[in-house]
C-alpha cells in the first residue's frame, strides 16, 4: 500500500510541474514567420562574412530594410520580436533549430545544383562522337572459360 501511495504522490507532481505552453503575443511574429525572417538574416550575414565580400559595410543596412520590408516590420518591431524570443530560451532553441534545418536544406540543394552543373556533358555543334572513341570506351564482357 505504501509503494501504491508515493507512486501516486511522484506521478501527481510530475504531472502537476508541467509547464504551460509560451503564448506568443499579437504584436510579436508568429514562430514560422520568425523562422522565415531569420534565414533571410542568415542568408545575408554570410554573404557579407563569407570569403569574398559580395557587398561591402554600408550596404549591410540596405539588405535589412530589405528584409524588413519582405516581412513588413521595421527594425522596432523586429527587435521587439526578437527580444520576445530571445527570452523565451525553449522558443528561441526552436526557432533556430528550424533556421539550421532550413539552411542546410537550401545548402544540400545548392550543392547538387553544383554537382548536376559539374557533371553535365556540354556539347556544342562541332563535338562529334567518333566509332574509335566509342570502342576504346567500351567495356567488352568476357564469357568465362568453361572446362
Amino acid at each position: 500500500m505504501g509503494k501504491r501511495l508515493i507512486l501516486f504522490v511522484v506521478s501527481l507532481l510530475l504531472t502537476s510541474c508541467k509547464v504551460p505552453p509560451i503564448q506568443i503575443p499579437e504584436d510579436v511574429l508568429d514562430m514560422e514567420t520568425m523562422v522565415d525572417l531569420m534565414v533571410d538574416v542568415h542568408l545575408a550575414e554570410g554573404g557579407r562574412a563569407g570569403g569574398s565580400k559580395m557587398y561591402n559595410e554600408a550596404h549591410i543596412v540596405d539588405f535589412y530594410e530589405a528584409i524588413y520590408e519582405k516581412y513588413g516590420l521595421d527594425k522596432a518591431s523586429f527587435d521587439h520580436s526578437f527580444s520576445f524570443y530571445n527570452q523565451n530560451p525553449a522558443l528561441m532553441l526552436e526557432v533556430h533549430d528550424k533556421v539550421i534545418r532550413r539552411l542546410n536544406e537550401i545548402d544540400a540543394q545548392l550543392e547538387a545544383v553544383k554537382d548536376v552543373q559539374q557533371d553535365t556533358l556540354h556539347f556544342t555543334e562541332d563535338d562529334t562522337l567518333n566509332n574509335e572513341s566509342v570502342t576504346n570506351d567500351t567495356v567488352v564482357a568476357i564469357e568465362p572459360i568453361k572446362n
